[in-house]
């Protein structure tokens, strides 16, 4: 389980996470979703251990993140974050295997070849492995940066793990969008915990077992329950004015605006 303990972050006098305090449980798909600058994305990087709190600490099964050796954390936990880029050219079968470095010491053996080949299969990007990088699309650079992270974590299921995603839909098309998140909801089968930063509230509602609304630093409104989502809550977070419809079939809100 992950574990966070009134996490405080200021930047230049400025708070930007005020005293969190929560836990995520294993095998679940949560998301985290509020307004731009509310916080989201800072959170995330403190829990993934890339920040380090002002105050408070991150627990990893009860151990202090900052106390864990940066290559044990990369084989515990991988982030795709909003923007992946990389400025130098490599074909997409080496940037892929990246997400395995932590794993091996000098050149990857047939298992971190077949692992890069099943994920680059998985995020749709195997026809890909031979082009430069640098020549893709935005959304296709998006698919080899999951097939990356999904590399990363993907063997030894005997402990747990967890994947972050910081809006990493953002440049993918309606079925590629679909794909990841389907993708990472069914990796609970690997002992895969997912923690995702969204933006679209339908998908967000679609997608998670569990949804945290946070604004300016804190968290509002935490619920496994999509039922309990309603105009106010979203009015109150994202001071807008909604219709929300809970669908019978899959108890599941839908946001018209």
């Amino acid at each position: 389980m992950l574990k966070t303990e009134n996490i405080q972050y200021a930047v230049d006098n400025k708070k930007i996470l005020q005293g969190i305090s929560t836990s995520f449980k294993e095998g679940l798909f949560h998301v985290i979703v509020g307004p731009n600058g509310c916080g989201k994305s800072t959170f995330l990087k403190v829990f993934s251990g890339e920040l380090k709190p002002q105050e408070g600490t991150v627990k990893y099964d009860e151990e202090n993140v900052l106390a864990i050796p940066k290559n044990n954390l990369a084989k515990k936990r991988a982030v795709m974050s909003q923007q992946p880029e990389l400025q130098f050219p490599l074909i997409v079968s080496e940037v892929v295997m990246m997400g395995r470095y932590p794993h091996f010491d000098f050149r990857p053996d047939k298992i971190d070849e077949d692992i890069c080949a099943e994920t680059m299969k998985i995020a749709d990007v195997n026809h890909l492995a031979d082009r430069d990088y640098l020549t893709l699309s935005g959304g296709e650079k998006q698919r080899v940066h999951f097939a990356r992270v999904l590399a990363q974590i993907w063997n030894d299921d005997s402990i747990n793990k967890f994947l972050f995603l910081d809006e990493a839909v953002s440049h993918l098309d309606l079925k590629h969008q679909h794909q990841l998140l389907q993708t990472s909801k069914s990796l609970y089968n690997k002992n895969v915990t997912v923690i995702a930063v969204l933006h679209d509230l339908n998908l967000a509602y679609a997608y998670g077992d569990r949804i945290l609304f946070m604004k300016e630093g804190r968290i509002l409104h935490d619920t496994s329950d999509m039922q309990q989502i309603d105009t106010n809550i979203i009015k109150e977070v994202f001071e807008v004015n909604v219709t929300v419809f809970n669908l019978t079939d899959t108890k599941r809100p839908v946001i018209v605006f």
